[in-house]
């Protein structure tokens, strides 16, 4: 069967390839939450309810330190997740599916120790999670396709983002972010539509504050603008409504039965009565983006053009813009106010990968439309050659996209060395809190907006189509 040069099958095929290869050639693979969320989809699935006391020490599972238990006490003292469970329900289908395939294997394959068992448990989590990123990719692509003329253009960015961080270091971990990053997607893409509420909107509204308690006003926004959309015939679409308060009436259920009240976060601030905070929001806010070890432009340059596309979008697409508005505002706010705005010791940028695909979303605007002109076509091409430059340098040693909360960059430190160490310098560092971080970023975000404005004025200048 002959695949077409922009075949969404081929572009499957290679973030597939790239991903798994880079899952498996390296022996060493972080563990962060990961492991916690596994423990909870095993007392879902084989215990069918979520008292931990014997999951942590089972003996399908690797022996967790005691001292590691992800767990908090719940009102009536048992041991109940400390996370929230929607991922755990959706990784129930892949744990039950792994435990087959160790059945069904030949003996002599078969693993014979329970760190082998643990091994081909979690590999099957990041099978799925990379399937997943690949079926991602393409649903990009296609929505992409449609802004444009250029085939080829939506082709090259759709991989490119893909295989650019934060994507690239979630698409095969068995974490929230990027199962909420797909769901945002799906969600965005029909408000672009314009399409009203359907029984998949709402199934993915109701099930979106499952996944994290950061979701709660994001999913609230995305049920608001449904409402807006069919407000005058509302009757008509009770049920997908009714939906979303069954999913959400059953989420506050369950977590005043888990924690005694709406979210974790009542379960955190138990041992951290400031967990949740609005003063984090003056170091959480740039240092999600300018941060040294969990900036988003530090580890992906191409989101850097992003400001000038969501310019170009607010004149060509001003109401689909501020919907995108709103939901990148609201969700900011939510996420600035945790104390762990960086996401703990896991790889950056964690927080922002939830609504990645709306960044993503300013980039190929600014693309496509940089492309239509021969002058400012190098800048299109220097940006994605960057980025896939960057790409093959993680894909040699992922353990770099881990940091250690120490105010070092391994990424830079590891590649370029002496440039590193001075790139690094010049980056602000607001988890190790030096003096007035946020005068650093100043100096760096100032230049950065100056850029975007004289991107869009060249746009402007030499007349390309928007």
């Amino acid at each position: 069967m002959r695949i077409k040069k922009y075949s969404p099958r081929l572009l499957f095929f290679l973030v597939f390839i790239f991903l798994l290869t880079m899952k498996l050639h390296q022996s060493y693979q972080g563990q962060g939450d990961e492991p916690h969320y596994i423990v909870y989809t095993e007392s879902l699935l084989f215990d069918r309810d979520l008292n931990l006391s014997n999951n942590f020490h089972s003996p399908r599972l690797r022996v967790f330190d005691p001292r590691d238990h992800h767990s908090v006490r719940s009102p009536d003292g048992r041991e109940v997740p400390f996370h929230s469970i929607g991922l755990s329900i959706l990784g129930m289908p892949v744990m039950l599916i792994s435990y087959g395939l160790q059945d069904l294997l030949p003996k002599f394959l078969q693993p014979r120790t329970q760190t082998q068992s643990w091994g081909f448990i979690k590999n099957s989590f990041s099978f799925f999670m990379i399937l997943l990123t690949s079926f991602f990719s393409v649903l990009l692509f296609k929505f992409f396709r449609r802004w444009t003329y250029h085939e080829g253009l939506a082709w090259w960015t759709s991989l490119a983002l893909c295989l650019a961080p934060p994507i690239l270091s979630y698409g095969f971990l068995f974490f929230t972010d990027f199962p909420t990053a797909v769901i945002v997607f799906i969600l965005v893409k029909r408000l672009y539509d314009d399409k009203p509420i359907g029984i998949l909107d709402a199934v993915l509204i109701g099930f979106l504050p499952w996944l994290h308690c950061r979701n709660y006003l994001m999913a609230g926004l995305f049920a608001f603008f449904c409402l807006i959309r069919v407000y005058r015939s509302w009757k008509k679409y009770w049920a997908p409504f009714a939906l979303i308060g069954v999913g959400w009436s059953a989420l506050i259920a369950m977590s005043v039965h888990l924690w005694g009240g709406l979210s974790p976060i009542l379960a955190w601030e138990t041992s951290d009565a400031k967990f949740f905070s609005a003063e984090f929001l003056p170091i959480a806010i740039p240092g999600l983006l300018l941060d040294r070890e969990y900036g988003l432009l530090v580890f992906s340059p191409i989101f850097l053009i992003a400001p000038c596309g969501f310019f170009i979008m607010w004149r060509t697409k001003p109401v689909f813009f501020w919907k995108l508005a709103a939901l990148i505002g609201i969700y900011f706010l939510t996420i600035s106010c945790f104390k762990c705005w960086w996401g703990g010791w896991s790889p950056g940028p964690r927080f922002l990968t939830s609504i990645v695909s709306i960044f993503a979303m300013g980039v190929f605007q600014f693309l496509n439309v940089a492309w239509r002109h021969q002058k400012t076509r190098p800048v299109v091409i220097f940006l994605l050659s960057v980025t896939f430059m960057l790409a093959l340098l993680y894909w040699q040693d992922p353990r770099l996209l881990w940091n250690f909360e120490d105010g070092n960059n391994l990424f830079l430190l590891h590649w370029f060395g002496r440039v590193g160490k001075w790139l690094q310098a010049m980056l602000p560092d607001f988890f190790m809190s030096p003096p007035i971080p946020q005068i650093h970023f100043l100096f760096l975000i100032v230049p950065i907006g100056l850029l975007n404005y004289y991107l869009y004025k060249r746009l402007k200048a030499l007349k390309c189509p928007t």
